[in-house]
């Protein structure tokens, strides 16, 4: 759960410095890093415990948002566990344009770090680097320019000679900027803005990166790890790859990151947004993802073993192949509408209220697919004792078979398996004969599911039996086809009731007798009798095979 105070930031300004220059304007109309608009007034709190303190409230669409007192300022999350780093950002970052950013260009930088003596503390907060070129090979470019010798390097040659780190980006313009390959290990980057910049296999080992602007960034095969990205942007990142072991990435915004194969071992992905991430062969084991939105998330053959899921929302998430073995997803909020297909559950804790009612192949018509997801749940549920839901579980593996026989699907899930082109050809008689064959055990499958529900359902089968009963006694009512044993008509209804129970279960009643002149109803008594003793047999079949599962 969040805690009061969270995630670290830094501030180029004070909280005075804001909250005076806010008082003075009379507030403003800001926009976050994530492009959200909102406004900022600086008040006194007039009740409560913080009577009399300043406060900075920030409003979106006329309502309160979120506030921030002195002591929540430099954190991304204020005394009540609220969301405002994003909000406090935007108001540094409006102090400082107001006052003016300083721009520098490649050469300006390489000269400030030769003045350093190398990057480490080097105080570049606040720059504007925008669209700099401090890839790999632009350096050595320069450095091959300048001719240096092997024995004499420049401070700066170590951007990507792996020696320099530390150096300090707070709220720095980075925007579009080549750093493929640099090494910014250590580097202080809390709030910067890196939106668009190529950081390809760039070393980002234990950078602070909070709050941070990497919507769009290329992140592929960079390193990231016990990297500090609380509250960062990462929405259509490119992380393919990436190392981000260890990394913090609480609250983070990760929609739409490209994020196959990464590494994420026992990271912190605490209520981070991964709606519609790609996280194809990711690695997440042992991952800390309680409260984290995955809605539609793209983790097929992903690793999720020991990961931490409570309040975890996975609606709609491709999980096909994912390897979900050990996990307990008890306290997950919703699986509904997850795809299924071939993932790992081996004693992997989950109910079937989780899942909705159905999986995203059945959604899909996927019928095939679903058939085969809906086997490996009815094992998983049978391997954790859960024998409801593994009846329930085989009734729709049962369901999604039928209609794969079903005329308008038979061709597309079994016409190749029988040698036949996917294309009919009406004047091959094969083809008649296979969607008369496919059709038949479509009706034959939806006649078992709807008289006893696969053998699953007692209710199903006491019903079919009792409908048989009233149905029988209706017919022989119409027709006069039962009397008396003295030839004489009958009293009512009730009588037509006794001979079908009679006829059912194959018992004689002395004093009602059918009719042998009347139409059929010495045959339909004779056939009631024979779907009695079989639907009699069904019924003590399915209700010991329910007392068997109890």
């Amino acid at each position: 759960m969040v805690k009061p105070h969270q995630g670290d930031q830094i501030r180029r300004h004070t909280f005075e410095e804001a909250w005076q220059r806010l008082a003075d304007v009379g507030g403003g109309e800001l926009t976050t890093s994530a492009g959200t608009v909102f406004s900022a007034r600086a008040t006194i709190t007039k009740r409560g415990p913080r009577q009399g303190n300043p406060v900075i409230r920030f409003f979106r669409e006329g309502r309160e948002s979120a506030r921030s007192y002195d002591c929540c300022w430099e954190h991304y999350y204020n005394c009540y566990g609220t969301r405002v780093g994003m909000y406090a950002s935007a108001v540094d970052q409006w102090l400082g344009v107001e006052r003016g950013v300083e721009t520098l260009t490649r050469a300006e930088l390489l000269g400030l770090i030769e003045e350093n003596g190398g990057s480490g503390g080097l105080d570049l907060c606040g720059r504007d680097l925008s669209e700099l070129d401090l890839s790999q090979e632009a350096i050595l470019q320069e450095l091959q320019a300048r001719g240096s010798g092997d024995d004499a390097f420049p401070p700066w040659v170590y951007l990507v000679k792996g020696k320099a780190r530390g150096i300090h980006l707070a709220e720095a313009q980075l925007r579009g900027a080549r750093l493929e390959s640099s090494n910014l290990q250590g580097a202080c980057l809390r709030g910067a803005d890196l939106s668009g910049a190529c950081l390809r296999q760039a070393d980002l080992g234990r950078a602070e990166l909070g709050g941070a602007n990497l919507s769009d960034a290329d992140l592929t095969h960079a390193n990231l790890e016990r990297a500090d990205l609380v509250g960062a942007d990462l929405r259509r990142a490119q992380l393919q790859g990436a190392d981000c072991r260890y990394a913090l990435l609480a609250a983070a915004n990760l929609q739409e990151a490209h994020m196959s194969r990464v590494r994420l071992e026992w990271s912190n992905l605490m209520t981070a947004n991964l709606q519609h991430a790609r996280l194809r062969e990711a690695n997440l084991e042992g991952a800390s993802l309680e409260g984290a939105r995955m809605q539609e998330a793209d983790l097929v053959r992903a690793t999720l073993r020991g990961a931490t899921l409570h309040d975890t929302h996975l609606e709609g998430a491709h999980l096909q192949g994912a390897d979900l073995r050990g996990l307990n997803l008890a306290g997950m909020n919703n699986l509904a509408g997850a795809w299924m297909f071939r993932s790992q559950l081996e004693k992997t804790n989950l109910t079937k209220e989780q899942l909705g009612g159905s999986i995203g192949e059945e959604r899909s018509r996927w019928y095939g697919q679903a058939k085969e997801a809906y086997l490996g749940l009815k094992s998983n549920f049978e391997s954790i004792g859960r024998y409801a839901d593994a009846s329930w579980a085989y009734v729709n593996e049962r369901r999604m078979e039928k209609m794969t026989h079903h005329p308008r699907f038979a061709r597309q899930y079994h016409a190749e398996l029988e040698g036949l082109a996917r294309d009919p050809d009406w004047g091959v008689p094969r083809w008649w004969w296979f969607y008369l064959r496919h059709t038949e055990m479509w009706v034959s499958d939806w006649l078992v599911q709807a008289v006893c529900g696969y053998g699953e359902s007692v209710k199903r089968a006491l019903a079919t039996l009792v409908g048989l009963w009233l149905v029988a006694a209706i017919y022989y009512r119409l027709a006069w086809g039962v009397v008396g044993s003295d030839g004489g008509s009958v009293a009512g209804f009730a009588d037509y009731l006794t001979y079908s129970l009679g006829a059912l279960t194959t018992t004689s009643f002395d004093h009602l007798r059918p009719r042998l002149d009347v139409g059929w109803v010495p045959v339909v008594t004779a056939i009631e009798a024979l779907l009695g003793i079989f639907l009699t047999g069904l019924l003590g079949f399915v209700a010991a095979n329910r007392i068997r599962r109890s």
